[in-house]
């Protein structure tokens, strides 16, 4: 498998939205939308409103421009990074654990000496343990050998994650949601890049023809909504369907796995393996 991280990636799709004609400004967050008339006319930051006849809010799970009425699914990440040779490169794992079912932990090869370790987890399963004191347990349990020689880089990160198991979408009058400001994030997986690259072609594409034909905001909302269903409800409704059925089996398989009878037997069989062969 090859892995991009976020620092290659993100600089890689600006570069290439200016040079499609885009306008980058950096430092300038965004405070909240600015309304008129009963629409959103563009956003408002620090240094001054800035108008727009569209605004593609690709703002994450605590966006300012949604209006989804649908309660909240929280999953909560914790992650960091290590410079070291404690694993093979190329090569992603992916520890589904009991106390972190339906969800999981991994490690993810940036380069050939550089890791993301990190673990992902529904706020109600931490049962009121800190998400960092649970990413703490994981590596000990899991990576205390194998990160002994190797160097953490940075600070551990963490944010909250919004799924949902279906394609829905609620915005303000004039915005068109991306990526998980529009919860397009995997309910089982907790993947949301391709989902929100995805979503933000899509809205580009909606916003050239409305300005091509002038028609009403709503028309223009009720054609993206519908394009973002044809693309990801299958994958979507296959999502959800593991996490119902499929993830039941994994915690089952995780516990098994646990138990020091299936530990002791799998400590056996290559020996027995060995004396076979002899």
């Amino acid at each position: 498998a090859v892995v991009v991280p976020r620092t290659t990636l993100d600089p890689l799709l600006a570069r290439a939205a200016v040079a499609a004609g885009a306008e980058l400004r950096e430092a300038t967050p965004v405070r909240g939308p600015l309304l008129e008339d009963g629409r959103v006319a563009g956003v408002r930051t620090d240094a001054g409103p800035l108008r727009a006849r569209w605004v593609v809010a690709a703002d994450g799970a605590n966006t300012r421009f949604s209006l989804d009425p649908r309660p909240r699914r929280t999953l909560q990440t914790c992650m960091a990074w290590f410079e070291g040779r404690f694993f093979e490169p190329g090569v992603l794992e992916m520890l589904f654990l009991p106390e972190l079912a339906p969800h999981y932990g991994w490690l993810f090869p940036e380069s050939d000496t550089r890791a993301n370790l990190g673990i992902c987890v529904e706020a109600g399963r931490r049962a009121g343990t800190p998400i960092r004191d649970l990413f703490a347990r994981f590596l000990e349990r899991h990576y205390a050998r194998r990160l002994a020689g190797a160097a953490p880089i940075g600070a551990w990160r963490g944010h909250p994650i919004v799924p949902s198991a279906a394609v829905e979408h609620h915005a303000l009058p004039g915005v068109l949601l991306a990526g998980e400001a529009c919860r397009l994030v995997n309910v089982a997986t907790g993947e949301g890049i391709s989902y929100a690259m995805e979503s933000g072609q899509l809205a580009a594409e909606a916003i050239c023809e409305a300005l091509r034909s002038g028609e009403d905001p709503a028309t223009t909302a009720n054609r993206y909504a519908a394009r973002l269903r044809r693309r990801l409800a299958a994958p979507y409704l296959v999502s959800d369907l593991f996490r119902r059925h499929g993830a039941p089996l994994l915690e089952g398989l995780a516990r098994l796995g646990a138990h020091p009878w299936f530990r002791r037997l799998a400590r056996q069989a290559p020996a027995a393996a060995r004396s076979s062969a002899c």
